[in-house]
């Protein structure tokens, strides 16, 4: 491709964006400088907007971007206040710019621990939900992807966030046409279990199955894994055998 061609591309893509439009979302609470931060992060990340300001005199966030963005930016906004009525926003498909994340969940943490929460957005991430990102207050996380990784994120939260037994849970991730199906697995360990061990039994995997989608969970102790049926089948061997 010749530079005029380039410079013909360019402009023929961006003269099909749509234009930028401004937002002012009024918050009805005060909120602190962490939690501040931490929304513009949300918005930055989940939102996709990345022009965000706030105004401690007005107690408002300053939004600029594409009208799909900034419709989900606000919800995202007034979901880190009062649950909404729906955890799901879905974004209209006449609207989005790309392929990516139509679907995004919100998903609220009975346990409110720190480290909690950033195990479980850890383990979110390396799951392959790489739009995701949380508030301490409240405790939240959002997610945003296809349907079936807000999915995922959904149920990683649900089932991470509380007391388990032992045993194990899985969810399907479908391939979309693009070989078989992956799998998600919850192994869940003997509450006795010492972080020492579970990090040791954790690299054990990765070792085995040769997949860095594997990641522990302190408390309560449980190891994620991502991969196909061969892959869960080996976690599964060495998370049995564990005296």
């Amino acid at each position: 491709m010749n530079l005029a061609s380039f410079f013909l591309l360019s402009a023929t893509v961006f003269a099909q964006l749509p234009p930028k439009h401004d937002l002012t979302v009024t918050l009805v609470n005060t909120p602190t400088v962490n939690t501040v931060k931490q929304m513009t992060t949300l918005v930055k990340v989940v939102g996709q907007v990345m022009d965000v300001s706030f105004d401690e005199t007005h107690n408002a966030f300053s939004l600029r971007g594409f009208e799909h963005q900034l419709g989900l930016a606000e919800w995202l906004l007034h979901a880190a206040e009062k649950p909404p009525d729906s955890n799901e926003y879905v974004m209209q498909p006449d609207l989005r710019i790309d392929d990516r994340a139509l679907v995004t969940r919100v998903h609220y943490l009975n346990d409110s621990g720190r480290l909690n929460i950033q195990e479980i957005l850890t383990i979110s991430r390396v799951m392959g939900i790489r739009l995701t990102e949380h508030l301490d207050q409240p405790a939240m996380i959002a997610f945003r992807g296809t349907a079936s990784e807000a999915s995922l994120g959904d149920w990683l939260a649900t089932n991470l966030d509380a007391p388990a037994g032992a045993g194990y849970k899985s969810f399907t991730v479908p391939s979309q046409g693009q070989g078989a199906d992956e799998l998600v697995r919850i192994f869940f360990l003997d509450a006795a279990t010492s972080p020492a061990k579970n990090h040791d039994m954790m690299n054990a995997i990765r070792q085995a199955t040769g997949t860095n989608a594997v990641f522990n969970k302190t408390s309560p102790p449980a190891v994620v894994i991502r991969g196909t049926s061969a892959m869960i089948s080996q976690a599964e061997q060495i998370v049995s055998h564990q005296p």
